[in-house]
């Protein structure tokens, strides 16, 4: 039983499209990511920046999952409309036509269907999606032979029954014979005639391309011909672009060396430099430019001449490169968007001219794009006690090696060392309005040290005026009138800005000394022990007592912070928060009079250390730090003082100190404690990440440039750094030259490994390709060495392995020759290499193999390797016996019956092996006979892209239908063939083609904590989501299927696509219900319903089954999206 749940989604882009969709004058654009659609507007760039004048941004108004792959997606106008609407059609052939409704920022269904035939064969080109120019009809080519036309109404006709027709009405879909087998490309003209014109770019089978164009007759349900000047075309050519009737209508045939303009009368043809062009789009009404992207990323603009309606010329120009584009989108005022496969998605600005590089191209925004994730490891390189994740991603020259981690990173500016002892930690500012910081006050046991930031350099305060600092300071900050306040263990002091002396003071009573306290811009709230607790205010020059109250308890902390921080409102606070010894009690009061307002008992015998009210997003929060790492959370009611909600985690072992900052106009809680944590808030929920940092003890906000900043004391030493953008996946991008195909980590070289395929123009002007081994280090990822393989020869697979009686691990690569005489490799290699002292690579040993080494894993001291349709074992032996380093692979045992092996896991003694075709097979290794041992197979044929062990008897695997099934083997049989033989206990669609599983997981766990579902696999993919799958007990997953089933009814599908539909594992031979998976995505949906919705789906469920009401389902849901 299994919850398998997204870490981050799809980053890929495939589709794009532009329009007025969110309003009537807004400009949106909207991106398919392959299961997510993703809705943008242009607005101005309101930024400070003196390049902004003109300039546009974009800003996301709604992400919205998908139920089904998306193959096409078009916007279009009905006549009576003000906005767009948008038609998708998935890779199942359903589409649905959806509106935006603002008032609820959400789509809303037009309709739904279903395009599929029964019979048919599949375009080998994909799904094609047109839209006729005077909105006529909806075109799709997604079977050979066959084009499907879906109507739209035009609005002036009734239907069969009588109703009268909206224009844009989806009327019957109907497929038309099509005479092209193989389609290039498609595209409907613009053209002076009645009926919509169809232009087919098509491949014979002498591979000869050629052009056809047709009269897309609706009444017969036919394609008639129709004669453009010429239908030969280049062997190269990919795309057909149309052309507005204001530049002479026709059609423009993009090739590889040639671009050709063809109408009715005339033809005009420019040549180019040799490449492939992959997307376009228009720049002009008139469509007198045009914009294209290369496999290269190289942007180009195309533009057409014409006198008299006809087009004279054709002129290419480059612009510039940008990443290599699956889509372009011009937008507005020279603003276009790139989405790409390949790398990171771009917003960029044209302009008139050249810069340093000689590009016309300004990157505006950039969108991380994690695509394709061909290989990934989980490891811990710095012990911090949680896993990150470094990916290859990318290929060619936007290659990178990615570093995903759950967490928040601190970008460091400076540090100080020697704050050993210290015991608080605060920042101020010039005055109490300004944006920036530009003091601290450091205080330690017995002396308060003030430091100050001049031109970026932090110094000792010579003269430190009215401030003691020759005590230790209990509080310190900014109060009204440009003065500030030093709250110290003796007294109150109020200092001037002016001079900085002391303008007032207030003491506690004689021999008392003050041992908490607080202070907002109005006020102080302190405590002097015995429980008593005093309210100061800052009138004018002076500090005044107001009031003070003895409670039953010592107090332990406090805190008084106002909600609205902003000056123009009452900077005083009307409640504040304390925790109290003796009770271990958390309690509100009213202020200045100190009559509680509400009480919470806090479980266990642990102080309360910190305690904290604040206001993030809208909603008011009050948080109690305890000192064994404890985090209490309450919604605060602040007109009556009143907590609610009351929730517990735990952050780490160790005392918590809350502190608030701001980042990205957002207020952010820092928790500093032995597992550094920052909480926000996303979809109104608390969300916890962690900071890549050991241990923090005190933060505060210092803001010393227009860069936000933070002043962190951990292990000892003072940091300055800026927060890296706040989400819950934080992504580190490590630039590459070559396409990284596979990484391998060694802990004890603290080295990562990774296979690269370098690809470069030979002197006749075409492609070479050649792998690389580069070893980089695991802090920095600079390139220590790097080992080239022979010419022709690929990559393929890497491991690090520990031989026996070897001092250190060596890294272990499988690679295979390419020759195009060759249909399968028939010969390859395996290298051993170590990283000696100088960290450097020495080729320690290589072996030849029959075959390409697809495949490799440790047995036992021993490597076994994928070889074609083998499994082989090498012995590892050194030589001479007296070198404990060198050596050399001598192959001994394997095991035949296999297509292709593609996969290899190791657990123990066991080796799960996953096929092309034959699915998985287990064997095991027998050390004292050194032999393979077939134990159990999968005998439903399957194309396994990825496979791995939950342990002995579990496996999960992935196959190219987008479907993950799980497999049993039953061990516990006394029935041989039964034991031989695997069952399914568990099928689901996923909708995204896995290349790789590892064990490991993102979160931190803590073992007071038990978890509702156990982490066993992360996955990547093609499209770069990366995924979680965890396994379930039994009783949780009966309480989470009954909750899915009725959140499949409450909550249904964008467009009307319903969840069941799409879970199904599909498969050309057979379709069945999911079974035992849990949805993660679907679930944690939860916590963003309304309340009315969280009702239905739980009331829905028959009472006696679900023992959970709806706070117990939400704190449920919580803590399964903690498992990610």
């Amino acid at each position: 039983m299994f919850y398998a749940v997204t870490a981050r989604k799809a980053d890929s882009v495939s589709l794009t499209a532009k329009g007025s969709f969110t309003g009537p004058d807004d400009l949106n654009l909207i991106v398919s990511k392959c299961t997510h659609l993703e809705i943008f507007v242009v607005v101005d760039d309101t930024s400070n920046e003196p390049e902004s004048a003109n300039s546009k941004v974009l800003r996301l108004v709604l992400d919205v999952p998908t139920y089904g792959r998306v193959a096409a997606m078009l916007l279009y106008r009905p006549e009576d409309r003000e906005t767009d609407l948008l038609f998708v059609l998935t890779e199942s052939y359903k589409y649905f036509v959806v509106s935006y409704k603002p008032e609820t920022n959400q789509l809303v269904n037009e309709y739904t269907g279903d395009v599929g035939d029964r019979t048919g064969r599949p375009s080998d080109t994909g799904i094609i999606g047109l839209l006729d120019p005077q909105c006529r009809m909806i075109g799709l080519h997604m079977y050979q032979g066959l084009f499907k036309i879906v109507p739209l109404a035009p609005g002036n006709k009734r239907a069969g029954s009588g109703k009268k027709q909206k224009p844009g009405d989806i009327l019957s879909p109907f497929n038309v014979r099509l005479e092209e087998l193989n389609v290039i490309s498609m595209a409907f003209l613009h053209a002076q005639h009645p009926k919509p014109i169809l232009a087919v770019l098509a491949q014979d089978t002498k591979e000869n391309r050629y052009l056809e164009t047709y009269v897309v007759d609706q009444n017969v349900k036919d394609l008639q011909t129709w004669t453009l000047k010429q239908n030969q075309v280049e062997p190269g050519a990919s795309m057909l672009i149309p052309v507005p009737l204001a530049t002479g209508g026709g059609v423009i045939v993009v090739g590889e060396q040639t671009i050709t303009y063809i109408s009715e009368t005339d033809i005009q043809t420019v040549p180019i430099t040799p490449t492939v062009m992959k997307c376009y789009n228009q720049l002009d009404e008139e469509g007198m430019r045009y914009l294209l992207g290369d496999y290269l990323g190289n942007l180009y603009v195309l533009v057409l001449f014409a006198e008299d309606g006809k087009v004279t010329e054709l002129r290419l120009q480059k612009l510039g490169e940008v990443s290599q584009p699956s889509a372009i989108e011009y937008l507005d005022n020279g603003h276009v968007y790139i989405g790409s496969h390949f790398g990171d998605s771009q917003f960029i600005a044209l302009s008139t001219e050249q810069d340093a590089q000689g590009n016309y191209v300004e990157v505006k925004q950039e969108f991380p794009n994690l695509a394709p994730i061909s290989d990934f490891c989980v490891v811990d390189p710095e012990g911090q006690g949680q896993g990150q994740i470094v990916a290859c991603c990318g290929a060619n020259k936007d290659s990178s090696l990615r570093v995903i981690r759950n967490g928040i990173g601190i970008e460091e500016h400076g540090e100080l060392e020697d704050v050993r002892e210290l015991k608080g930690l605060w920042s101020l500012k010039p005055t109490l309005g300004a944006e920036i910081h530009d003091t601290l006050v450091m205080s330690f046991i017995d002396e308060t040290r003030i430091y100050s930031m001049d031109d970026g350099v932090l110094s000792p305060l010579e003269d430190t005026g009215g401030f003691r600092i020759d005590e230790s300071t209990v509080c310190c900050a900014n109060v009204l009138g440009d003065q500030f306040v030093q709250v110290t263990t003796s007294s109150v002091v109020l200092i001037s800005r002016e001079g900085r002396m002391t303008v007032s003071e207030w003491n506690p009573p004689q021999g008392s000394r003050i041992i908490q306290a607080f202070v907002n811009p109005a006020e102080v709230v302190l405590s002097f022990g015995s429980g008593w607790i005093v309210h100061l205010t800052v009138e004018g020059n002076n500090v005044k007592e107001t009031n003070r109250k003895q409670l039953e308890h010592e107090i332990a902390c406090v805190d008084a912070s106002p909600l609205d921080s902003s000056l123009s409102a009452n900077v005083r606070s009307p409640f504040c928060i304390v925790g109290l010894w003796n009770d271990m009690s958390v309690r509100i009061l009213a202020l200045p009079t100190f009559e509680e307002t509400d009480k919470q008992l806090l479980s266990g015998e642990t102080l309360p250390r910190s305690a904290l009210l604040t206001r993030i997003e809208g909603v008011d929060y009050a948080m109690v730090g305890l000192g064994d790492g404890q985090l209490f959370t309450f919604n605060f009611d602040p007109t009556l003082g009143v907590l609610s909600d009351r929730k517990k985690i735990s952050l780490g072992s160790q005392p918590i100190m809350l502190r608030t900052f701001q980042s990205g106009g957002t207020t952010n809680v820092f928790a500093a404690s032995d597992r550094p944590t920052v909480i926000y808030t996303s979809n109104g929920k608390l969300v916890y990440s962690n900071v890549n940092l050991k241990e923090v003890s005190y933060m505060c906000p210092f803001t010393y440039s227009a860069t936000p900043a933070l002043a962190i004391v951990t292990e000892d030493v003072l940091k300055i750094g800026s927060v890296e953008s706040i989400q819950k996946l934080h992504v580190k991008k490590i630039p590459l030259t070559d396409t990284p195909r596979r990484i391998a980590y060694q802990e004890k070289t603290r080295t990562f490994g990774v296979l690269v395929c370098r690809v470069w123009m030979n002197d006749e002007g075409e492609e070479e390709e050649c792998g690389w081994f580069k070893c980089l280090d695991a802090i920095s990822f600079d390139v220590l060495d790097e080992y080239q393989l022979d010419p022709s020869e690929g990559v393929q697979s890497l491991i690090t392995v520990n031989f026996a009686d070897a001092p250190q691990p060596f890294y272990v690569v499988g690679t295979c020759y390419v020759r195009p005489t060759e249909d399968q490799p028939s010969e390859g290699r395996i290298l051993v290499l170590m990283v000696n002292q100088d960290r450097q690579l020495e080729l320690v040993s290589e072996t030849t193999a029959s075959g390409s080494v697809y495949c490799l894993g440790e047995v036992d001291g021993k490597i076994v390797a994928g070889v074609n349709g083998k499994v082989q074992m090498y012995t590892w032996s050194r030589t001479p016996a007296s070198d404990r380093i060198r050596g050399s692979l001598t192959p001994t045992v394997s095991h035949y019956g296999f297509m292709v092996a593609l996969t290899i896991s190791v657990r123990g003694e066991f080796i799960l092996v996953g096929d092309m075709i034959k699915s998985v097979t287990l064997l095991r290794y027998n050390p004292a006979d050194d032999s393979l041992e077939l134990v159990a197979r999968d005998n439903d044929p399957t194309w396994v892209t990825a496979a791995d062990m939950i342990d002995d008897d579990l496996y999960i695997m992935c196959e190219n239908g987008y479907n993950l099934k799980a497999v049993r083997r039953r061990s516990e049989s006394e029935v041989e063939d039964e034991r031989r033989r695997m069952v399914q206990v568990g099928a689901w669609h996923l909708g995204e083609y896995v290349n790789k599983f590892r064990h490991g997981s993102l979160v931190m766990t803590l073992p007071d904590i038990e978890q509702p579902a156990q982490p066993a696999l992360l996955y990547c993919t093609v499209n770069g989501a990366i995924g979680a799958i965890a396994t379930l007990d039994e009783e949780k997953y009966n309480i989470l299927t009954k909750m899915q089933q009725n959140m499949r009814k409450v909550a249904r599908g964008v467009g009307g696509l319903t969840h069941t539909d799409y879970r199904r594992f599909v498969t050309e031979r057979r379709s069945e219900p999911d079974d035992l998976f849990i949805d993660g995505d679907l679930i944690e949906t939860f916590l963003d319903m309304s309340k009315d919705q969280q009702a239905q789906i739980i009331e829905g469920v028959d009472v006696n089954g679900f023992p959970l009401g709806i706070e117990e389902a939400g704190r449920l849901v919580e803590d399964l999206a903690r498992v990610h």
